[in-house]
C-alpha cells in the first residue's frame, strides 16, 4: 500500500497522471480522476460511463481513452510525452476546470447552508 506522502512524491515525479479504471455497474474512479487533476500533471483517464456521466460534457482538460485498449492509451500517453505545448495546454485547462469545480462546489454548500439555516430559524 502506498501513502499518501508516497502517492505525492509519485505524481511530483510523473510526466502524466493515467486513470485507469474498468467498466463496471458502479459510479466509481470520481476521487482518482480529481486527485490526478489536482495533480497538476496531464490526466488521461478511461472513459467510462461513470467517468463520462459526470465529466464528460465539461472540459476538465483531460484526455479519455477507451478502456481496455492499450494501443489508445499508448498514443495519448504518447501524445503528452512527445508534445510539451499539449502537455502544458493540458496542465491549463485542468486548472481552470478545478477552479471552477471548486467555485461551483462552494456556492451548493453555501446554498445548502443557508437554507439549514432558514429552516432551523423557522422551526423557532
Amino acid at each position: 500500500m502506498v501513502t499518501y506522502e508516497e502517492l505525492k512524491d509519485l505524481y511530483a515525479e510523473a510526466a502524466c497522471s493515467v486513470v485507469g479504471i474498468v467498466e463496471n455497474c458502479r459510479i466509481s474512479g470520481q476521487t482518482s480522476f480529481m486527485e490526478a487533476l489536482a495533480s497538476q500533471k496531464p490526466v488521461i483517464a478511461a472513459k467510462t460511463k461513470a467517468l463520462m456521466s459526470v465529466y464528460g460534457d465539461k472540459d476538465s482538460g483531460a484526455l479519455f481513452y477507451d478502456p481496455g485498449n492499450s494501443l489508445d492509451l499508448a498514443e495519448k500517453i504518447k501524445s503528452i510525452w512527445n508534445n510539451k505545448v499539449l502537455a502544458k495546454t493540458i496542465k491549463i485547462k485542468e486548472a481552470a476546470f478545478l477552479n471552477q469545480e471548486s467555485v461551483a462546489n462552494s456556492a451548493a454548500i453555501y446554498k445548502t447552508i443557508k437554507q439549514l439555516i432558514q429552516l432551523i430559524s423557522s422551526q423557532r
